[in-house]
């Protein structure tokens, strides 16, 4: 009689014309001779179960295997229940499709548990399932509703390119080792709310066709990259009762990012002082209540910016360090729309003073850019100087000290008659400090008179630099005061 096409794993002859046995056909079968023969494989060859059939409802709620589990290929066409199940060895459920509902809550597992390219057509339920070890669910496809809430693994969590059709929930959920959903597609919300990641997060190439909820999510250590993922429906990255702020103290990487429609993403009580957005666009992306980077200035003074930006000035005093002077291949112009970008955002909000540090930091960008026309450079460095590219007014105002008390010192040395053609000396000072800042306001006085080509000079010169000075200071302080 020939022999079951699985023999190495039953050991029974084909009780079909498939060349299968009653443990491995997907024909129609007797289900009590099924049983039958499952309990003496069971009994005989321990837990393979590997390419199995199972035409009904099977049920280990409660049952310890105390060797490997194999369930690879296997085909469960009604409910599946595991719940509180607990695997001392590995557990093998490669390629498994479930047909009905597979109901893994409160199992535990031991050693590694393998889901990979396992199809759950119906509901797929690991709440509260512990996973000793790594969880792996690389390409597995959940058709239906999935939980995953409380659920813990203590090891890597393989969730690789994996697909979730319906909505899928890791409520408070916790990965102690390094986690994956890299190209994974959520093609419903996806709830990561309150969720634990230990170390690594990576949801690089990730698609969210509906949103997903990172509220109150805590990343503790490591890296978190969103690298080239598509957030295509209402996406909140929000700080909770347990984190203050969403990405405290981990370098987070949302580099070029598909947000569609551009106002998708939401980031509330998050702390994005190491977060990177080179290629992303987010100019109508919400912040509210965010800690930025903070770029150091001269004087001890500092500004509001953005991480890739604090990266790259300490990349430029590194090269300066080692004399190195190769810096076309920076990221200028990428940093420089990072910057307009969020000052268009924040002067869309109203919040003016951040907008004006961002736009200090895109002018920074552009006259740093060694691509930027020379005597363009020259303008926006002379601009920086004197009024922090129009966003400091502290600085035309010290100019414009700097300008009228040299003006006035020049005039005396210089010389500069009164009315009465009689020459001025230090002594008249005041009388000169006055006539000097009446210049620089264009008030065209006629008391006094500059004597010779030098201060007849220094009179013009204050008369076109005064005005565009104060200016600037006017410009500055409108710029820091206006609602």
């Amino acid at each position: 009689m020939a022999k079951c096409k699985h023999l190495d794993i039953c050991g029974l002859n084909a009780d079909f014309h498939d060349g299968l046995c009653i443990l491995h056909s997907a024909l129609d079968k007797n289900k009590n001779e099924f049983a039958k023969r499952f309990e003496e494989h069971r009994k005989n060859k321990g837990d393979n179960f590997r390419y199995f059939v199972f035409p009904e409802r099977i049920d280990f709620g409660g049952t310890t295997f105390t060797t490997k589990a194999s369930f690879v290929g296997a085909t469960f066409t009604e409910e599946a229940y595991f719940t509180g199940a607990t695997f001392s060895e590995k557990a093998d459920f490669l390629g498994a499709t479930f047909a009905k509902k597979a109901s893994f809550p409160g199992a535990r597992f031991a050693k590694e548990a393998s889901f990979a390219g396992a199809t759950f057509t119906k509901e797929a339920q690991f709440s509260d399932t512990r996973f000793a070890k790594g969880a792996e669910f690389v390409e597995a496809t959940f058709t239906e509703w999935t939980w995953f809430t409380k659920a813990t693994v203590a090891e890597n969590a393989n969730f690789v390119g994996a697909t979730f059709t319906k909505e899928a929930y890791f409520l408070e959920a916790t990965f102690a080792k390094w986690t994956s959903f890299a190209g994974a597609t959520f093609a419903k919300e996806a709830y990561f709310t309150r969720v634990t990641f230990s170390e690594e997060a990576y949801f690089t190439g990730a698609t969210f066709v509906r949103g997903a909820s990172f509220e109150g999510a805590i990343f503790e250590k490591g890296d978190v990259s969103f690298d080239d993922s598509h957030l295509l429906g209402r996406t909140l990255f929000l700080g909770g009762k347990t984190a203050r702020f969403i990405f405290s103290n981990v370098n987070v990487s949302f580099k070029n990012m598909d947000i569609n429609p551009p106002n998708a993403v939401i980031f509330r009580d998050a702390d994005l002082g190491r977060c990177s957005f080179l290629g992303t666009r987010i100019n109508q992306v919400e912040f509210t209540n965010v800690k930025w980077a903070m770029i150091p200035g001269k004087f001890g003074y500092s500004r509001t910016g953005i991480y890739d930006e604090k990266i790259l000035l300490d990349s430029i005093k590194s090269t300066k360090k080692s004399k190195k002077k190769d810096k076309k291949n920076l990221d200028w112009e990428h940093i420089e729309r990072i910057c307009r970008d969020l000052k268009i955002n924040h002067t869309a909000s109203g919040d003016h003073e951040r907008a004006g540090d961002f736009h200090y930091g895109e002018k920074g960008m552009r006259r740093r850019n060694p691509s930027t026309p020379l005597m363009h450079r020259f303008f926006l460095n002379l601009y920086r100087i004197l009024s922090g590219y129009g966003e400091r007014y502290l600085r035309p105002l010290f100019w414009a000290l700097f300008i009228m008390i040299g003006c006035t010192i020049g005039y005396l040395a210089f010389g500069i008659q009164n009315e009465y053609f009689i020459s001025l000396g230090f002594d008249d000072w005041s009388t000169v400090l006055l006539y000097s800042l009446q210049i620089m306001t264009l008030l065209k006085p006629t008391e006094l008179q500059p004597i010779g080509v030098a201060s007849t000079a220094i009179k013009v010169f204050q008369s076109i630099s005064g005005p565009i000075i104060l200016g600037l200071f006017a410009l500055a302080i409108r710029q820091r005061l206006k609602r």
